[in-house]
């Protein structure tokens, strides 16, 4: 789901995004999902704040925060992330400066945190649904900024073959440059929720059946991952 949050007057047309991006993975495993900023043209936002829900029967998050969310390696000399599990299934993180030098977030991953998938998970996802979320200028004024949930894909059966898939096609490369970015994982994550049409990446859907599945959608983190088919 994608929310619009509108802290301050007219921002131009383009607003600031927030992303969660989840990763993939069988029972049992840890999973990472990503924060990711986008579409800040201005290099306005310093801060910002972001809390969302994760269906804890299906996942879990351990606490305290610093030890399972880290800051993304652009970030780690001017930002550090913090924040709680508020209540079950609700994680509030916050992304600030570490001293009185306050830099601009910028463009990109912001950070990266570890979930669990439980054992006895028998869910095909976990949707990661966001609650609330801001952004602030180093003036301390909250910018306007769209707010976008995603989901952790759980393999839960035998992932579909990939033989359909020619050897010089990376699933999920959208774009056809031969590699996956974060921003093409959020563009499958938003069809597979129905937010998109498949004609936005016909590269994710490699059984052509007009969809985004969760082991198209964990194909696509494992090209992300640098297990992405191209010629030689």
């Amino acid at each position: 789901m994608c929310v619009t949050l509108l802290a301050a007057p007219a921002y131009g047309t383009t607003v600031p995004e927030l992303a969660v991006v989840g990763g993939a993975g069988i029972p049992g495993a840890t999973v990472e999902v990503v924060i990711q900023l986008s579409h800040d043209d201005r290099g306005s936002a310093v801060a910002g704040d972001l809390d969302f829900r994760f269906p804890d029967d299906v996942v879990e998050f351990q606490t305290p925060v610093s030890m399972h969310c880290s800051i993304a390696d652009r970030l780690a000399a001017t930002h550090q992330v913090g924040g709680q599990v508020r209540e079950p299934g609700l994680l509030t993180l916050a992304i600030f400066a570490r001293d009185l030098e306050i830099l601009p977030l910028g463009n990109g991953e912001l950070t990266t945190c570890d979930f669990h998938i439980r054992p006895d998970a028998h869910a095909a996802s976990a949707a990661l649904t966001v609650e609330f979320a801001d952004l602030v200028d180093a003036r301390g004024n909250d910018i306007p900024v769209n707010a976008t949930g995603g989901m952790i894909g759980i393999a839960t059966g035998t992932p579909q073959p990939t033989a359909t898939v020619p050897p010089t096609t990376c699933i999920g490369d959208c774009d056809g440059n031969a590699r996956v970015t974060v921003d093409e994982l959020v563009r499958g994550t938003r069809i597979a929720l129905g937010e998109l049409a498949i004609t936005a990446c016909s590269a994710l859907d490699r059984n052509g059946d007009g969809q985004v599945s969760i082991p198209e959608l964990i194909a696509a983190v494992n090209s992300l991952l640098g297990l992405c088919q191209t010629s030689t």
